[in-house]
């Protein structure tokens, strides 16, 4: 799994790129927390490049959420159709929002 973050003026685009799973969810809560220990309360995270997510992803997506609740606003885009069954099932879009695409999120993260 490979990470890159951008940081913006008011909030922060983590891209990532490989599976989240029980092996790879510490890397990726360390660098995700770190932006929050930094002053972002508003994440993207673009999982364009994400074909799977295991309850290990799961639990990082639920443990931002948490911190950013409140507030600030955890996005998501780019989303597989494999990791947003994952996510619909685990019923996580009742608290994080999903964007077609990181250009919709970037316009709409801070409404």
């Amino acid at each position: 799994m490979q990470v890159t973050i951008l940081k913006k003026e008011r909030y922060a685009i983590a891209t990532i790129s490989g599976k989240i799973d029980a092996t790879t969810s510490p890397q990726l809560e360390d660098q995700l927390m770190d932006l929050i220990d930094d002053g972002f309360t508003y994440i993207i995270l673009n999982l364009a490049d994400v074909p799977y997510l295991s309850s290990a992803g799961l639990r990082i997506l639920m443990l931002l959420a948490k911190h950013l609740y409140g507030n600030g606003q955890l996005g998501l885009c780019n989303v597989q159709e494999t990791v947003d069954e994952i996510i619909d099932m685990a019923g996580f879009k009742n608290f994080m929002i999903l964007f077609p695409s990181q250009e919709d999120a970037e316009a709409n993260i801070l409404c």
